[in-house]
């Protein structure tokens, strides 16, 4: 931190990692756009369901890993032999575990797919998509080496370059061939293959020689202790990521091709607003860990209130955006076949945006080793998202299953910011901002309570909350903005004295 504010440090990682959401996200989102409708609702639905299946076993091959990863690259006095050790440590259990995974994805395709999701052609897209579990796997690896190094910028330079094929290919690819979801798969496996390649050669040249990599012969201690020391956090990991799946898993079993795709289509417009938490909390672990290590408690719960401060004066005026116009952001971004999933864009939304809270509070549990409480927490959830989800899905199709997501998220964000209250001896929340958050509860239920509101009542309720996060942030944080601007100021002021 270099001595300076660990807050401001945490914005200026987060404004590398911001800015490089912002790409990939707006090129992510247009080559969704492109897809969705060179394939139209009914193969949307079936590709989802494919790439919901193969990637799970991908994601489970690697998590958790990540924590043993960083532990040990980043631990004081390692010698550029130990670093190489590590590396090829890291790069055998990655590989054999994503090898596992691919294995596994097999077997279950060839066995009960099948039976279990009855629609034709799912199978040879599950098989292809298979071969890219290890290279899925691998980018994990390649971003937790970067990151172990605060090298953000590399790591999202390798992460555009296959979002940049893939929009300039895939759509393209899809309207020749008809929307061939065989080709999409292929296309996408290469998509993966791409960033392995970039990256690693970014960390040969910035991080380690590949061939010292090649040649480390103390990696399999280091392979034990990384493994050891990352299974809480596997299980965790585990119990999340089917967590946060299961809703689509369940979904394809009951729903046609065409109510999956204006599901997943719902749920990947919601997910634009992770971006925000994703950026602000980047690097909130390593600088929460190391306050708490200092013992500097009045500092960590600054912090962590101000981390979340930030996401909610940026992400009300976000989700209110999907809130009021969620039919016309379907209707003229994929076209009018999907405008009647506005409900389930709503509460996905909703879902989306208690990551915010919930992306804190795990934070501040993890740093006190919690991960037992993390982990029962995810099971509550997983518990409510499946019965809702067998409840729902049958009576309310599509808008169910984002209901039934909407309960297991709100319970686990909830829970996690509960359980963070003993831990922190209060509870960690920007008390000026409730207002804030009472006013757009208000316009949340008036938005899902009713219908047909017209273009200018909507854009009337849109421009009040705007209205309100600008009232809120000029009368409770008028202070901290004038010494941001102060700082902006002068940080200005030295870059143009220096030129």
């Amino acid at each position: 931190m270099n001595g300076g504010s660990p807050f401001r440090s945490l914005l200026k990682g987060s404004a590398v990692v911001f800015a490089g959401n912002i790409a990939i996200y707006l090129i992510g989102f247009a080559y969704h756009i492109f897809t969705v409708r060179a394939l139209g609702a009914d193969k949307y639905g079936v590709w989802g369901l494919a790439y919901t299946i193969a990637l799970l076993p991908a994601q489970l091959s690697y998590a958790g890993l990540l924590y043993g990863v960083m532990k040990y690259l980043t631990r004081p006095g390692m010698t550029e032999a130990d670093r190489a050790s590590v590396l090829k440590a890291s790069f055998y259990l990655y590989l054999g575990a994503s090898a596992i995974a691919a294995l596994l994805l097999c077997l279950f395709n060839a066995a009960a797919v099948g039976s279990l999701y009855a629609f034709p052609g799912l199978k040879p897209v599950i098989y292809i998509m298979a071969l890219a579990a290890p290279f899925v796997s691998l980018i994990s690896l390649i971003e937790a080496v970067f990151r172990s190094h605060g090298n953000a910028l590399t790591i999202y330079k390798v992460k555009i370059v296959p979002e940049l094929f893939k929009l300039a290919v895939i759509p393209a690819a899809l309207l020749l061939s008809g929307g061939s979801l065989p080709l999409m798969a292929a296309l996408t496996l290469i998509s993966c293959v791409i960033p392995v390649l970039h990256g690693g050669a970014e960390l040969g040249r910035l991080v380690a020689p590949l061939r010292a990599v090649w040649r480390a012969e103390k990696a399999g201690g280091y392979a034990r202790a990384i493994l050891l020391f990352s299974l809480p956090f596997m299980l965790n990991e585990y119990v999340y990521i089917f967590k946060e799946q299961v809703d689509m898993l369940v979904a394809g079993h009951f729903l046609s091709g065409s109510l999956i795709g204006l599901y997943r289509v719902s749920k990947t417009l919601a997910s634009v607003l992770l971006f925000l938490p994703t950026a602000l909390t980047y690097l909130l672990l390593p600088m929460l860990s190391r306050l708490h290590a200092e013992g500097k408690k009045e500092e960590f719960q600054a912090i962590s209130e101000r981390t979340l401060k930030y996401m909610i004066y940026a992400g009300v005026p976000m989700a209110a955006l999907f809130l009021v116009f969620p039919e016309e952001l379907l209707s003229v971004l994929y076209g009018p076949q999907f405008g009647p999933g506005a409900r389930s864009l709503q509460l996905l939304c909703l879902s989306s945006w208690l990551v915010a809270l919930y992306a804190v509070a795990s934070n501040i549990l993890l740093v006190h080793a919690r991960t037992r409480q993390i982990l029962i927490v995810h099971m509550a959830g997983i518990a409510v998202n499946i019965a809702a989800n067998l409840a729902l899905i049958p009576v309310y199709a599509a808008t169910g299953a984002a209901l039934a997501y909407f309960a297991g998220s709100a319970l686990t964000a909830a829970l996690v910011l509960a359980l963070s209250v003993p831990v922190t001896g209060r509870l960690v929340f920007p008390a000026r901002a409730l207002w804030l958050l009472v006013y757009f509860a208000a316009v949340t239920a008036g938005c899902l309570f009713s219908r047909g509101r017209g273009a200018g009542l909507n854009a009337a309720i849109y421009a009040s909350v705007l209205a309100a996060t600008a009232g809120s942030a000029w009368l409770f944080e008028r202070e901290e903005l004038a010494k941001g601007l102060a700082w902006l100021k002068a940080r200005t002021g030295r870059q143009g004295a220096a030129a």
